[in-house]
């Protein structure tokens, strides 16, 4: 957070999954709403900020990353330093990393 607030940037909310599909706590493991490539947090955060989805982006590296991002209705970039990824769709912006990722969403 201290590198954030030195650059001048902050962060609005923080939104993750407690459980995991392989856990062995009891309630926190198994199949759960909040996790990628599951929409529940992009939706709490829209209500919590009123964030526009359709005006907004997601960034990731992993194919359940884009899923999400293709169920919140939001716009989705790969960051893939390989170029290759098994991820289909033509609209789904791949970059090599995140300054690349940070210019294709300011020249659109």
């Amino acid at each position: 957070m201290t590198l954030l607030a030195e650059q001048g940037a902050k962060l609005d909310g923080c939104y993750y999954s407690y459980g995991h599909p392989d856990g062995i706590v009891p309630h926190f493991s198994g199949h759960s709403l909040e996790r990628k490539p599951g929409p529940y947090n992009i939706f709490v955060a829209a209500a919590q900020l009123d964030l526009d989805l359709r005006g907004s982006w997601m960034i990731g590296d992993r194919e359940t990353d884009i899923a999400c991002a293709a169920a919140a209705g939001l716009r989705p970039i790969l960051v893939s330093a390989s170029g290759s990824s098994p991820v289909a769709g033509a609209d789904v912006i791949r970059v090599p990393d995140l300054p690349r990722a940070a210019q294709s969403i300011l020249a659109t």
